[in-house]
């Protein structure tokens, strides 16, 4: 059977929602006058949905509120604290268990740190995959193909014939383009179009060249509103 690649966050677990699930429960422990929702939507504002530096993130939170904690064990501080709120979705478990009795090879490509890891291992996804990457270990970013290449060869599978399952167009879709891969994008209550004209938002946070725009009139094979739909999308074909 087929090799399924998925991203990680705002795929397999929403992302945002757990981070505002942490942004919430932080204020409320941290300001003497409890909530206060315009500090929420503050850390909600620099986290730039994820692809601020983590380093700075955590240093302009710590000085917002005062943290007595040294800057270099700021970050890991905050990331447990956040790992709290980061769960996956027991529809989503449940769909990835269907992938498997079906006989098919699953596996998880995500861009970001070494510390995705620890999102896996929380959750209990490495006993439900056959294999991962993670882009700072293997020096490719998505959409390079490279970075597909690697993930086939950590899940025992090969690219010919697979999927890729993800939300971001610049990285996933495009990604899944660039590898020959049947694409399933989670459109998130978004249209194709606008999502396909957005550049990659980490190459924009980091002044990096931009990877190749999607063609004009490239589409997704598949749109999806959930994982547990993309599963019955894949099972179905």
């Amino acid at each position: 059977m087929a090799l399924v690649l998925f991203d990680l966050d705002d795929t397999l677990i929403d992302r945002s929602r757990a981070y505002r699930s942490w942004a919430e429960a932080f204020v409320d422990r941290h300001r003497a006058d409890g909530h206060d929702e315009s500090t929420v939507e503050w850390l909600i504002h620099i986290d730039e949905d994820g692809f601020r530096d983590r380093e700075a993130w955590a240093l302009r939170v710590k000085d917002r509120f005062r943290l007595d904690i040294p800057d270099e064990d700021v970050r890991a501080a905050l990331h447990a604290d956040y790992l709290e709120h980061y769960r996956i979705d027991g529809d989503t478990v449940a769909a990835l268990h269907r992938l498997r009795k079906a006989g098919h090879r699953i596996g998880v490509v995500t861009n970001g740190p070494p510390t995705q890891l620890d999102k896996l291992r929380r959750n209990g996804l490495l006993e439900v995959i056959d294999g991962y990457v993670i882009s700072d270990l293997v020096g490719h970013r998505k959409p390079a193909r490279a970075i597909f290449e690697e993930a086939a060869r950590a899940c025992g599978g090969e690219l010919a014939g697979g999927w890729m399952v993800g939300d971001s167009a610049p990285a996933d879709m495009a990604g899944a383009r660039a590898a020959g891969l049947t694409a399933v994008w989670l459109h998130r209550g978004r249209t194709w179009r606008k999502a396909a004209e957005q550049p990659d938002p980490w190459a924009v946070a980091n002044d990096l060249p931009l990877s190749e725009p999607i063609p004009d009139g490239w589409e997704p094979d598949h749109l999806a509103d959930s994982v547990p739909h993309a599963v019955e999308v894949i099972l179905g074909a």
